[in-house]
C-alpha cells in the first residue's frame, strides 16, 4: 500500500470517528412526563416518553390501573424517584401522594386520601442537584389566585413558602442550580431561589395556556418544554439567553404533558446499588461531627459486588471528604464547619462499572433558631391571667436547642402592650387592672441569645369579673363578640358566628346567624357577666337586621344568671318575627331584677328554618330611664329637657314620632323642635334607625 492510499485510508477513519462521536454528543435525550390531556378518545393517561428531537410524538411507557398518575397537583423526578401529587374538590380538597420507581414500573402511595389547603397545588416543580431540594410554584394557600415560589418536603409534600411570585408555567433547574420559569405571559424568567425574585430574559414567542412543564438535559445544557397552548401541546427548546422558543415536534393528538424530566439512561451491569442509610452525628451545637454510611454491596442486579469501590461527601457544593473502601464497609468521617447554618450534603458512591445515585440530604450545624412556642394557653381567674406554652429542643431547621437559654418576649393585645421581655420557663402570671370584662390574647416571641424565632399567639380569654351599666358593645369587634357565649341547642353545627357575611353584602362584618339545615332554629348568643342592683331600671336595645326583607326568623330576649340556655329564665321580650333589612334597635321594655349580682342578656333564634342571615350589631343596656339612653343618631341630636323632648335635626332629615300604641305625633325635617308630650315611652324614627325615648 503506498503511502497516499495508507494516508486516505486513515483520514477516512478520523472523519468516520468524528462523525460517529458528534452523533453521540448530539443524541437526544428520552423525555418522560404525564399525560393529563389528549383531543383522542383512545389515549388513555399515564406515563409517556418522548424523543426530543423533531417530529417526536408521546408514547405510552408506564399505566397502571391502580396507580392515579393524574399529577394535576405537580410531579418531580428526584434522588431516582418520581413523586406525584394529585387532589379532587369536593368543596374540601382532597390529595393523594405517589412515589414511583420509573424504572422497576413500582410506586408507594405516601398517604392515604388527605385534607389539604391550596399550598399542595403546584403548577410545576423541580429538582435542584446542588442542594438536594425540590422547588415549586405553588398556589397560596388561601387559594385567592396568588403564586408563590416554595421548597417541598419529599416525605409529606408539604411546601415551606419562599416568597411571592407571579404565576408560571413551566419551572426547571439547571444542574448548577439556577433556576427558570416561564409565565403564564410566555416570558421566560430567570428566578432567585433564595428570595423568589424574577429577572425577564425574554419572550418565547408562545403564549401558554392551562398545566405544562419544562426540564433540563443537564449533559447538553438544553431546556425543554412541553408546552400547551389553545392549539394543543408541542416540544420546544428554549434559549435561556434570549428565552426564544423553537418549536421540535407538534403532538399529533394535542398532548399536555406535565411533570416532565429526562428519563436516565440504563446503568450498567455492576454498578452498584443506591445507598439505604445515612447517619450523623454532631454533639450539641458543635461544628465538628460524624457522618457515616454503609458501602454497598450489591449490584443493581442484587449481584455481590467485587473490588474497590470510591466514595465521597459533599456540603454545599463543596467536597468534605472522600476516600476508597470494600462493599458492605462502614464509612464514618469527621467533618468540621467553619460557620452554623443549613447543608446540602450529596455522598457519591461509584465504581468501574458506573455511579450509583447520589444520596442527599439537608443538615443544620450548629445552635439553630428556636421554632415558635405551641399549646399556649391563656386562663383567667377574675383579673388575674395565667400562661403557659411548650418549646421544643429542635429549631426551626431541625437543629439543636439550648432550652436554658431560652427566653420569651410577651405581648398582651389588642393593646400591644409588652408585658415581658425576657421570660425564661414555660409559664407567666400577671394582674389586669381594667374595668369590665375584656377579651385578650398574648404572642410571644422566642429568643436564643439574639436568634429570634417566629411568634405565636395564645388563645382568646375573658378577663375581668362583670360589667357594669350603663354599657354598649360593639359586635362588630371580633374582641367584643369572643365574650359571647354560642349555644346551638339543636346541635345542628349551625349557629352564631363572627364575621360571615354573604357575598356582596357591603354590611361590615358582626355577629352573624348562620341559618340552619334542620326544619327548626335553635340557637342562642349570650352576654357577658353583668352586674344588676336591685331598686334600678333597666333596658336592653339590641340593634339587629335581617339579610333581606324577603326572608324573616323569629327572636326573643330573655335574661338570666347563667349563660346557658336553661339559664335563661325570663323573658325580657316574647317570641316576635324579624323582618327588616334595615338594621333596627329592638328593646326590652323596663324591668328591675329581685337582687344584686350577675345576670346574663340572651338572644334566642327560634322558629321554623327561613333560608335567613341575621346580622346582631350592637347592645346596649341603660339604667337611666328618665330620657334617651345616651345614643343619639348621626342626623339627630336627642335630649329629654324638663319633660320635653328636644330634637335638633343636624341634617334636617325625615323623622317621625310615634306613642307605643303607633300613632303618629310628629312627623317632618325641621331643624329644631322641642315637643312637649305627658310622661311616658315614645320611638323616634330616621333614616331606618329607631330610637326609645323615656320621659
Amino acid at each position: 500500500m503506498n503511502r497516499l492510499n495508507y494516508l486516505r485510508i486513515i483520514i477516512s477513519t478520523l472523519l468516520l470517528l468524528s462523525t460517529v462521536f458528534s452523533v453521540a454528543q448530539t443524541t437526544p435525550p428520552t423525555l418522560c412526563g404525564i399525560l393529563r390531556y389528549s383531543d383522542s378518545p383512545t389515549i388513555v393517561n399515564g406515563l409517556y416518553t418522548i424523543e426530543a428531537q423533531q417530529d417526536a410524538k408521546p408514547t405510552l411507557y408506564w399505566r397502571d390501573s391502580d396507580l392515579a398518575l393524574m399529577g394535576n397537583g405537580g410531579a418531580v423526578y428526584a434522588n431516582g424517584k418520581y413523586y406525584v401529587l394529585s387532589f379532587l374538590n369536593f368543596g374540601v380538597l382532597i390529595s393523594t401522594y405517589v412515589v414511583a420507581d420509573v424504572e422497576a414500573m413500582t410506586y408507594e402511595l405516601k398517604n392515604k386520601p388527605t385534607r389539604i389547603d391550596y399550598s399542595y397545588i403546584a403548577s410545576d416543580m423541580t429538582y435542584d442537584a446542588t442542594t438536594g431540594l425540590v422547588y415549586a410554584i405553588s398556589l397560596n394557600e388561601t387559594g385567592d389566585g396568588s403564586f408563590v415560589l416554595s421548597t417541598m418536603n419529599l416525605e409529606d409534600a408539604k411546601k415551606t413558602a419562599i416568597g411571592s411570585i407571579i404565576q408560571m408555567c413551566a419551572l426547571a433547574a439547571d444542574k448548577d442550580g439556577q433556576l427558570y420559569g416561564i409565565g403564564i405571559d410566555g416570558i421566560l424568567y430567570k428566578i432567585d431561589k433564595q428570595t423568589a425574585i424574577t429577572t425577564a430574559i425574554g419572550a418565547t414567542g408562545v403564549t401558554p395556556s392551562s398545566d405544562q412543564s419544562a426540564t433540563f438535559d443537564w449533559e447538553s445544557g438544553t431546556l425543554y418544554w412541553s408546552a400547551y397552548t389553545e392549539k394543543g401541546g408541542a416540544l420546544y427548546t428554549v434559549d435561556t439567553t434570549t428565552g426564544a422558543a423553537t418549536l421540535l415536534s407538534t403532538y399529533p393528538n394535542g398532548e399536555q404533558i406535565t411533570g416532565l424530566f429526562v428519563k436516565p439512561a440504563p446503568k450498567a451491569v455492576g454498578t452498584p446499588t443506591n445507598i439505604d442509610e445515612v447517619y450523623t452525628n454532631f454533639t450539641k451545637d458543635s461544628l465538628r461531627g460524624i457522618v457515616g454510611f454503609e458501602l454497598p454491596f450489591l449490584d443493581i442486579n442484587d449481584e455481590p459486588l467485587e473490588g474497590e469501590l470510591s466514595w465521597s461527601i459533599e456540603a454545599n457544593g463543596k467536597q468534605m471528604a472522600s476516600g476508597k473502601g470494600n462493599p458492605g464497609d462502614l464509612v464514618e468521617s469527621t467533618l468540621t464547619f467553619e460557620n452554623e447554618g443549613t447543608y446540602n450534603f450529596v455522598i457519591n458512591v461509584s465504581n468501574s462499572a458506573g455511579a450509583a445515585t447520589p444520596y442527599t440530604f439537608r443538615k443544620y450545624i450548629g445552635m439553630d433558631i428556636p421554632l415558635a412556642p405551641t399549646n399556649i394557653v391563656a386562663k383567667a381567674d377574675g383579673k388575674k391571667v395565667t400562661l403557659s406554652w411548650e418549646i421544643s429542643d429542635k429549631g426551626i431547621n431541625g437543629g439543636y436547642i439550648d432550652e436554658s437559654q431560652l427566653i420569651h418576649q410577651i405581648v398582651r393585645m389588642p393593646e400591644e402592650e409588652v408585658v415581658a421581655e425576657m421570660q425564661y420557663g414555660t409559664t407567666f402570671t400577671e394582674i389586669i387592672e381594667k374595668d369590665g370584662i375584656n377579651a385578650q390574647y398574648y404572642i410571644l416571641t422566642p429568643d436564643l441569645n439574639g436568634r429570634t424565632g417566629e411568634a405565636a399567639a395564645s388563645n382568646l380569654v375573658a378577663v375581668g369579673t362583670h360589667i357594669s351599666v350603663p354599657f354598649t358593645d360593639y359586635l362588630t369587634d371580633v374582641m367584643r363578640y369572643a365574650l359571647y357565649t354560642i349555644v346551638d341547642a339543636n346541635n345542628d353545627g349551625d349557629s352564631w358566628i363572627w364575621g360571615n357575611m354573604p357575598e356582596g353584602s357591603t354590611h361590615m362584618p358582626c355577629a352573624t346567624y348562620m341559618w340552619t339545615i334542620s326544619p327548626e332554629n335553635n340557637d342562642w348568643i349570650i352576654s357577658p357577666a353583668i352586674y344588676l342592683e336591685r331598686g334600678k331600671t333597666y333596658r336592653a336595645d339590641f340593634f339587629m337586621r335581617s339579610e333581606s326583607n324577603k326572608y324573616t326568623a323569629d327572636f326573643s330576649i330573655s335574661l338570666g344568671n347563667q349563660p346557658t340556655a336553661e339559664g335563661m329564665t325570663r323573658t325580657l321580650r316574647p317570641v316576635e318575627t324579624l323582618a327588616s333589612d334595615a338594621e333596627t334597635a329592638y328593646s326590652t321594655d323596663p324591668f328591675e331584677v329581685e337582687a344584686d349580682g350577675v345576670y346574663h342578656l340572651g338572644l334566642h333564634i327560634s322558629g321554623k328554618r327561613s333560608n335567613n342571615y341575621i346580622y346582631f350589631t350592637k347592645l346596649h343596656i341603660t339604667d337611666d330611664l328618665s330620657g334617651i339612653d345616651g345614643t343619639s343618631t348621626e342626623l339627630l341630636d336627642i335630649k329629654v329637657n324638663k319633660g320635653c323632648l328636644n330634637i335638633n335635626n343636624l341634617e334636617e332629615a325625615h323623622f317621625e314620632v310615634y306613642s307605643t300604641k303607633g300613632h303618629c305625633l310628629y312627623q317632618g325635617n325641621e331643624s329644631k323642635i322641642v315637643l312637649h308630650l305627658p310622661s311616658g315611652v315614645y320611638l323616634v324614627k330616621s333614616e331606618n334607625i329607631t330610637k326609645k325615648v323615656a320621659l
